[in-house]
């Protein structure tokens, strides 16, 4: 979460993910999961996007937020990929 420029807590675990996190990245929050496996990324993924938002993926992780800009700040700073 540091190396996307906010801070936060770790929050437990969600649906499919082993660790979550939450902070705030200006006035958008990012919630941060790290999967053990990149099918249950995409699990992770899938579900919520039946809810809307947007996400940022790379191996492993997965992050999800309201605004696309913060969608592409959080792509640019971990090297990830919107989706």
């Amino acid at each position: 979460m540091t190396q996307m420029g906010c801070t936060g807590k770790v929050i437990d675990t969600q649906l499919f993910s082993k660790e979550t996190g939450r902070c705030m990245l200006g006035d958008d929050e990012v919630t941060i999961a790290v999967f053990d496996t990149p099918q249950l990324r995409d699990e992770w993924v899938k579900a919520g996007k039946q809810f809307g938002g947007n996400y940022v993926v790379g191996p492993n992780w997965a992050a999800g937020m309201d605004r696309l800009n913060t969608a592409a700040t959080v792509a640019e700073k971990l090297k990830g990929e919107k989706v």
